[in-house]
């Protein structure tokens, strides 16, 4: 090659390794961030809370025939009849479940399972109740209490014994993550025709009384 090409040539090749050796040398000064270098993984904590038990749960049903009276004990009555309307109201608590606030629910159904069956099948409606209620109630009271939209309705059939499991997945993951938000659920025949209609649900502890169940993670 001749010697007038060859000079520029190696001058080229001295720089460009100049240029390359200073970019390592940048690159080996700058500071590490772990943002965005990390490379480990994060588990989530996942498991399930099963409630059911005195303690756990309140349940109570209310007469408009009686307004002032509290009603209580193995069964949660529900009827459609002229003024003798009757709604059943059952809710958990969630604070033994132990889910931070910071958890969710993935999955949360109550079951419940019926003790008296009508003599036909019966559309019913669950209901959120979005104020606080005591372990007694009374007809009176439960007027004054909110209701959010209904969430779920289901036939009965006419089977004593049969369980229902109604999905509650929204609104148990807005009860974990905003504590007091929620107070249970209203169960109510008032969708339902006119015609008379009896029933009740278990809530001996010693039988099938409600349960809910949540699959959570955080």
């Amino acid at each position: 090659m001749h010697r007038r090409r060859l000079v520029p040539l190696l001058l080229a090749a001295a720089l460009v390794a100049s240029v390359a050796g200073w970019r390592v040398g940048f690159a080996a000064s700058l500071p590490l961030s772990s943002g965005h270098l990390w490379s480990g993984t994060q588990s989530l904590a996942k498991g399930t809370c099963t409630l059911s038990g005195r303690g756990e749960t309140t349940d109570a049903w209310v007469d408009r025939s009686s307004p002032g009276s509290s009603n209580g004990g193995a069964t949660l009555e529900v009827q459609r009849r002229n003024r003798r309307d009757r709604w059943a109201f059952v809710r958990f608590d969630l604070s033994s479940c132990g889910i931070p606030t910071s958890g969710g629910a993935d999955s949360a159904t109550l079951t419940l399972t019926m003790s008296g069956a009508p003599g036909r099948s019966r559309t019913l409606t669950l209901a959120p109740v979005l104020s606080s209620w005591g372990t007694v109630l009374t007809w009176t009271q439960a007027q004054s209490l909110s209701y959010g939209a209904p969430t779920t309705t289901f036939a009965t059939g006419t089977s004593s014994g049969a369980s229902f499991d109604l999905t509650v997945t929204a609104l148990v993951d807005a009860a974990i993550k905003s504590p007091g938000s929620s107070f249970g659920w209203r169960i109510d025949d008032a969708g339902g025709s006119s015609s008379r209609s009896a029933l009740a649900f278990d809530s001996s502890s010693g039988g099938s009384p409600p349960t809910l169940t949540i699959r959570w993670e955080r």
